[in-house]
């Protein structure tokens, strides 16, 4: 059988507001509401049972189907979409329980379980016009490494955050390099895996930022956690933006696919030191579960 090759971009009315009207309904079963002003709830067809829109330039296109479009018209059709070879991969793994003790201690592992939203399985050298690809060979850590590698064939762990990209340093750009670092380990320990040379996360909300994304965005560039360069005439423009006076800024796209994709680089060291937080988290877990089977009040807990 052949299959016809799907071509980009979809045009969102109708090849993908249907999809969201799938998801959203299967949602709506489980008792999931999307904000109104994000999300225009109602179907395109006819004798829905969500009713009509009262607007009749229904359907609309509003921020979370924004972002939607421009996810797939920027990353997944034309680039992600080919590199996949597994989604939605459940791992498991097991570890030692950091501070063992054989007369407290629960149990002497610990399991970590988790879900890697893509697994790209790639022979890198052999593709070409390929964005993602660039990207990874335009990193001069991830160009280095695959320079030593004798393997052909590796693989790229992508991760998907419906947010903006976090401030440089703070917690949630450590938390999330973390959970790659950890999904490698957990990924290198499956029969089936192959080398893994980077992890990837796509910010989605950077391809269509909302008026606090952008309010924050500011902000980032104020305190220097910027991470990501940015010309001087557009930093001027956000700089000089009045949000009380106006609702947005138009960003470039460029600005806003830079934003939007995190590469982060795989080595043993960092996988170690990421391991170690992991561990930390655990031990504060299991000695308060300890304390708490003890009977010890929330108060002393704290205090200890």
């Amino acid at each position: 059988m052949e299959y016809k090759k799907i071509s980009f971009p979809w045009d969102w009315k109708n090849q993908i507001r249907p999809i969201e009207e799938m998801i959203d309904k299967r949602l709506r079963a489980r008792g999931l509401y999307p904000p109104l002003d994000f999300f225009c709830k109602f179907e395109s067809k006819k004798n829905s049972v969500l009713g009509t829109c009262p607007d009749k330039n229904h359907p609309h296109k509003l921020l979370y189907s924004a972002r939607a479009e421009k996810a797939i018209n920027v990353w997944g059709g034309p680039d992600l979409f080919p590199l996949i070879d597994s989604a939605e991969v459940l791992i498991k793994g097991k570890r030692p329980m950091p501070n063992f003790d054989k007369e407290n201690s629960r149990s002497n592992y610990y399991g970590i379980n988790g879900v890697i939203d893509v697994i790209s399985s790639l022979k890198i050298n052999e593709i070409n016009n390929n964005k993602i690809v660039k990207y990874l060979k335009n990193n001069k850590e991830i160009s280095k490494k695959l320079k030593a590698f004798e393997d052909d064939e590796y693989e790229v762990i992508i991760d998907y955050k419906g947010m903006k990209r976090p401030p440089l340093k703070s917690n949630n750009w450590f938390y999330h390099q973390w959970q790659i670092l950890t999904y490698s380990w957990l990924r290198s320990k499956q029969e089936d895996s192959k080398p893994i040379v980077a992890g990837i996360i796509f910010y989605l909300n950077e391809l269509v930022p909302s008026t606090e994304d952008l309010i924050a965005l500011k902000q980032d560039i104020l305190n220097g956690c910027n991470d990501v360069k940015i010309s001087d005439i557009e930093e001027s423009l956000i700089l000089g933006w009045n949000e009380d006076k106006d609702n947005y800024i138009n960003l470039s796209d460029k600005l806003k696919e830079k934003r939007s994709i995190r590469i982060i680089n795989i080595e043993n060291d960092s996988i170690s030191n990421a391991l170690i937080e992991f561990d930390d988290v655990v031990a504060n877990i299991e000695d308060s579960i300890i304390k708490e089977m003890k009977g010890i009040p929330i108060k002393k807990r704290l205090e200890c």
